[in-house]
């Protein structure tokens, strides 16, 4: 008497991908240490799993994305900071180079 592995068991669908998506299937497999069956199945449950949240996003990748806002946010007052006295700092320059003018006749 043969055994039947559960595998040959379970519902099999053909599926026809277009040109490349068969080795993107593949590589993104590899990368996550999956078959490509499992990476397919990964792939389709996350997308119904998505689609039950309403598209919301999980509340691990909002708080990610409010600590990047708030890192970029500082970063970009730092920056305007340094535009700002470099601005001033040229404003300088240029007042002082037409003081010299004025007093060299150049």
């Amino acid at each position: 008497m043969s055994s039947v592995p559960p595998s040959k068991t379970l519902d099999q669908f053909v599926v026809r991908f277009p040109d490349g998506m068969r080795d993107r299937i593949r590589e993104e497999a590899e990368a996550n240490g999956r078959s490509m069956n499992a990476e397919i199945i990964h792939r389709l449950e996350q997308s119904f799993a998505d689609q039950q949240q309403g598209g919301a996003v999980p509340a691990a990748d909002v708080r990610a994305l409010q600590e990047k806002f708030s890192q970029l946010s500082e970063e970009m007052h730092t920056f305007k900071k340094a535009y700002i006295e470099a601005s001033e700092f040229i404003r300088e320059l240029r007042e002082m180079d037409e003081a010299r003018k004025k007093t060299t006749g150049r």
